[in-house]
């Protein structure tokens, strides 16, 4: 996964870096539909998705005595 900093004037407090990652076909469009069933920018849908992600992976690590990050 890349990773890149940029600026963003609107909010450059909070979220200073950009995330890109190769998907499949159709994927995008898939993420678009569920943020909008949720109400959330497509922005905040993958935000929420990754940090949930993540959180669980920690908590696995836990289990069997390891750790991420």
């Amino acid at each position: 996964m890349q990773t890149e900093t940029i600026s963003h004037p609107k909010n450059a407090a909070r979220f200073i870096e950009t995330v890109r990652a190769r998907a499949p076909r159709g994927f995008t469009e898939a993420v678009k539909r569920a943020a909008q069933a949720n109400q959330l920018s497509t922005s905040e849908f993958v935000r929420r998705a990754v940090a949930g992600a993540i959180e669980q992976s920690a908590a696995k690590a836990e289990e069997i005595g390891g750790s991420i990050g």
